[in-house]
């Protein structure tokens, strides 16, 4: 599966602008402002296998978010989604260290027909972010 995109409402970015971190997308993500000036995100589709029941996995490999602090700065790129464990998990790069496969989110349905998935930071991932920044 290759083409289109997968699109992300960014609903954390007032808290995060307010702890201080500002998120940037790299590479060939795009951010644009939506409703209320939530930061929409989309990261174009580069692979996988999804089928119509959105079981499988959908890779974003050459993309991602870059969140930065005055002390430090953590990339995050090439995302695979797995419908099946309900992960989205990458890259995460800070100062010399560089990590792959890393779980970043849980993911959860929430009956929103609009926007109907949820992204939940996993332990892991807080943790890498807290000692990266």
């Amino acid at each position: 599966m290759v083409g289109g995109v997968t699109t992300v409402n960014l609903v954390s970015a007032p808290t995060l602008t307010g702890a201080g971190v500002t998120v940037t997308p790299l590479s060939t993500a795009v951010s644009t402002a939506g409703p209320g000036g939530i930061p929409v995100v989309t990261f174009p589709i580069r692979g996988g296998d999804l089928s119509a029941s959105f079981a499988g996995t959908t890779v974003h490999n050459g993309s991602g978010l870059r969140l930065t602090t005055s002390t430090g700065t953590v990339s995050l790129t090439n995302f695979l989604i797995d419908a099946a464990s309900l992960t989205l998990s990458g890259g995460v790069a800070f100062g010399t260290t560089t990590l792959s496969n890393v779980a970043l989110f849980n993911l959860s349905t929430n009956g929103n027909a609009t926007s109907p998935i949820d992204l939940k930071l996993t332990v892991t991932a807080a943790g890498t972010a807290t000692t990266a920044v």
